[in-house]
């Protein structure tokens, strides 16, 4: 009886403690002197963007943070379960946070339940420094190589015959004449083929077969990423972070990703045979790439090799990251192009003038073709597809434009508010390729759906390459259009991290003459 009321007691201390240091940790916004909605001690704020979302529907989640600003302040304080969040639309604070102070916000945010295998060595996720030895620095150094403009050269080649397939299909379909068709669907086919071949070397064909494991897979994990798809596990890990590692094996997410990681897996150990022969130098691919430059800082900075785990990390996340987020911003361009047809024929005859009707589609003149780069910018500033990666975990107590931020709290700058914000861009939701003719516009801070600082998106250029080339294969061979029924704002919605379209990107597709 004694050894009950004994554990009992420890029992209730340690659950006293832990009440006591929670509460203290949710007042920590009113002690930095911010605002913000009232807080749940037990989910933080998560029910607050439950609750808009119920009440002003999915479509409505990307001016959540909007609407928080103009009721709180542009720089202001949220709770998602424990996660305490600074969020900020000033400029002076994101140049601060990303790249002044870098030093100071080495770590991305993410809920615990990333923080495990497959994800939790790849660059979107992997911290300053891992049990493992080694962090974030270490991990880029290997990557940024693989993606110079050289080693984009040699991947444009397979880039060009996956657009081509993507061409010949939709050749296909519009055989009878103008077609209505789900455009983003389309593009997803084609971005998830690429992304697999010039990736891993893997020749999936979701363009032609939907049933393909990749296209199935990746689509489904996406789906689940929202606070409305996985509704237990990832809000379990926002409220109670210690245990979101243990509840990925058993998610929903890992159901979706083991045959991704299984193909993976196979991938990694069939490129090792490869390394050093003359097929491996002729069509490279990410992994080989990455376990080439491993084995070079091995040999010439007498470092331990980094093992197959984070090689599968980094290429998951990249499988992951180039999927989603260029086939979104595809989808987005060719509903701006179908909406303003006048952009479309202007881009059409840059095209045209550039490459003619047939002409193979060279690397050099797609990256510089100077229209073609304002709708580019254009549309990644209406329609970033990423909107919350920005955020950061503060490693060190600093103070930013006068507000202090104590080690643990994490920071963002939502883009899309920053892309949407009239005191930065004049008639903000308006579709104007034009502005980016300025050279200041091309430099500002506030164009960042890539980030900003040191730990922006390492793939930039990969993306911006493939965005490009399908673009022209497109637009040169195909007129889009909008049903008259359908020429409102496209609905689009929050899902974790991206901004994606709710309910696809519905589009009439025509051959031209």
């Amino acid at each position: 009886m004694l050894a009950f009321v004994a554990i009992f007691t420890i029992f209730l201390g340690v659950l006293s403690l832990w009440i006591l240091k929670r509460i203290k940790h949710f007042r920590l916004r009113d002690e930095l002197g911010l605002r913000g909605p009232p807080v749940s001690y037990l989910h933080g704020n998560l029910g607050d963007i439950l609750a808009y979302v119920k009440k002003n529907g999915v479509s409505r989640s990307p001016w959540f943070r909007i609407e928080m600003a103009k009721k709180y302040g542009e720089t202001m304080g949220m709770y998602f379960g424990t996660l305490f969040e600074i969020s900020s639309t000033n400029l002076d604070f994101a140049r601060e946070v990303m790249i002044t102070q870098f030093h100071n916000f080495t770590d991305r945010e993410a809920p615990t339940i990333h923080n495990a295998y497959p994800m939790e060595n790849g660059l979107l996720q992997i911290t300053g420094k891992t049990n493992k030895g080694f962090g974030w620095k270490d991990v880029r150094s290997i990557v940024s190589p693989v993606f110079t403009s050289g080693k984009m050269k040699k991947m444009h080649q397979t880039i060009l015959e996956r657009v081509d397939a993507f061409v010949d299909e939709l050749d296909r379909k519009t055989r009878n004449g103008k077609t209505h068709m789900d455009i983003y669907d389309e593009w997803q086919a084609l971005t998830l083929d690429t992304i697999a071949r010039v990736a891993f070397g893997v020749n999936c064909n979701s363009i032609q077969d939907r049933n393909d494991v990749f296209y199935t897979n990746c689509q489904a994990f996406f789906q689940l990423l929202g606070l409305d798809k996985s509704w237990i596990t990832v809000p379990l890990s926002f409220m109670f972070p210690a245990i979101g590692p243990y509840l990925r094996p058993l998610s929903d997410l890992a159901q979706v990703e083991r045959p991704l990681v299984q193909k993976l897996k196979e991938a990694i150990a069939k490129r090792k045979k490869m390394i050093g022969t003359a097929e491996a130098e002729e069509r490279p691919d990410l992994i080989q790439l990455l376990l080439e430059q491993d084995l070079e800082r091995q040999n010439t900075e007498n470092k331990p090799p980094l093992g197959d785990d984070v090689v599968l990390s980094n290429c998951h996340s990249f499988l992951l990251a180039g999927y989603e987020t260029t086939s979104t911003a595809l989808a987005y361009c060719t509903w701006l192009l179908a909406k303003h047809g006048d952009v479309q024929e202007r881009l059409y005859d840059e095209i045209i003038e550039t490459f003619s009707n047939d002409q193979p589609i060279d690397y050099e003149k797609a990256m510089k073709s100077e229209y073609l780069d304002c709708v580019y910018r254009e549309t990644l500033r209406l329609y970033p597809p990423v909107v919350h990666f920005t955020a950061r975990q503060c490693v060190n107590d600093t103070i930013v434009t006068g507000i202090r931020i104590p080690k643990g709290a994490y920071v963002s700058v939502p883009v899309q508010c920053v892309h949407w914000k009239e005191e930065y861009w004049p008639n903000a939701m308006q579709f104007d390729p034009d502005r980016f003719f300025s050279p200041e516009a091309k430099k500002s801070l506030a164009w960042m759906p890539f980030g900003v600082g040191p730990r922006h998106c390492v793939g930039i250029r990969f993306a911006e390459m493939e965005f490009k080339t399908a673009i022209i294969a497109a637009v040169r061979r195909f007129r889009f259009s909008i049903d008259e029924k359908e020429k409102g704002d496209l609905p689009i919605r929050i899902n974790a991290v991206l901004m994606r379209p709710t309910d696809g990107v519905k589009l009439f597709v025509e051959k031209r003459q």
